[in-house]
């Protein structure tokens, strides 16, 4: 545990440095940095959200809400969409089951430790796993919210065999000391605390906003007219129910926000 919470800390000083708008950036770098360190060849991220619940619903109204990886290609793209129809069509596999049965608490797992033998020779590991080329899968599930979840998974070949315990070590550890982080990449794709999604000029906009750039500088920097930038402004903060700048950055900051001017 030791060795697993030192490799830890010094991610998450590399991760300190990055600007609070840079949630693009710092997920990438924490998904290349880990994908060194387990042997993986690829790693993904999936913000998970909770709407309204129905008895029928297996998947107890999570869904997800968005996804990217660190190396895409027209598989993975396809594999995607084909998830996202199943989940719509509530077309639930043991797998998708045993994750929303910890759904609220901090976990990690690895396909070859959860899943039973017989479930590697079934349709939905051929199809969503084997695929793409992917022998095993280490999966870290970090609740943010009562109903929003991060998850961080990361995929190996055959070739590179399975994950190990000091390796699943290593990934919970980093990964548990990172709520804020998780918290920042959720707001980020308008989740979390948005009325609805960013649209991607707007979560870019919200990049710019973060790191304190008057509206001008985004407006030159995103070749936007002064009111057209100042319109996306105005629309994010709508979204995420604050009035100014210093209401947003309270949500990055998990702090109470400012009181409105009477």
């Amino acid at each position: 545990m030791d060795r697993s919470f030192a490799t830890a800390a010094e991610l998450w000083d590399e991760l300190a440095d990055f600007d609070l708008g840079d949630a693009e950036a710092s997920r990438r770098h924490l998904m290349s940095r880990l994908c060194e360190l387990l042997g993986a060849h690829n790693a993904g991220w999936v913000g998970a959200v909770r709407a309204a619940v129905d008895r029928e619903d297996p998947f107890l109204g999570w869904r997800i809400a968005t996804l990217s990886y660190l190396r895409n290609d027209a598989v993975n793209e396809e594999a995607v969409r084909e998830m996202k129809v199943r989940m719509r069509h509530r077309a639930g596999d043991p797998l998708n089951l045993l994750v929303i049965a910890g759904a609220g608490t901090f976990r990690a797992f690895t396909l070859r430790r959860a899943m039973p033998a017989s479930w590697f020779g079934g349709e939905y590991y051929r199809v969503f796993y084997a695929g793409r080329g992917i022998f095993d899968s280490l999966f870290v599930f970090a609740p943010v919210t009562a109903d929003a979840e991060s998850t961080v998974h990361f995929h190996r070949a055959e070739s590179a065999g399975a994950f190990q315990d000091a390796e699943i070590e290593l990934a919970a550890c980093t990964l548990r000391g990172l709520k804020w982080l998780h918290r920042s990449w959720m707001l980020e794709r308008g989740l979390l605390m948005a009325s609805k999604p960013l649209s991607p000029t707007e979560r870019r906009v919200l990049g710019h906003l973060l790191s304190g750039e008057p509206e001008k500088r985004i407006a030159a920097e995103l070749g936007q007219s002064p009111t057209t930038a100042h319109d996306h402004v105005k629309s994010i903060y709508r979204k995420f129910g604050v009035g100014n700048r210093a209401g947003l950055m309270s949500l990055w900051l998990h702090r109470p926000a400012p009181a409105r001017a009477q």
